[in-house]
């Protein structure tokens, strides 16, 4: 089994798309999705 990092900021709307459409894509695959908040505006906020 593989393990998948899905990073995704909670207020994109595109992070929305990609969260409800993962778990279809990924069916029938040994796969383990850890979900991971994080905030973009934070990220770009501190690191320039």
């Amino acid at each position: 089994m593989h393990d998948i990092a899905f990073y995704f900021d909670p207020i994109s709307p595109y992070a929305y798309l990609a969260f409800e459409r993962l778990p279809e894509t990924l069916m029938g695959l040994s796969v383990r999705v850890r979900y991971k908040p994080v905030l973009f505006a934070g990220l770009l906020k501190a690191h320039g």
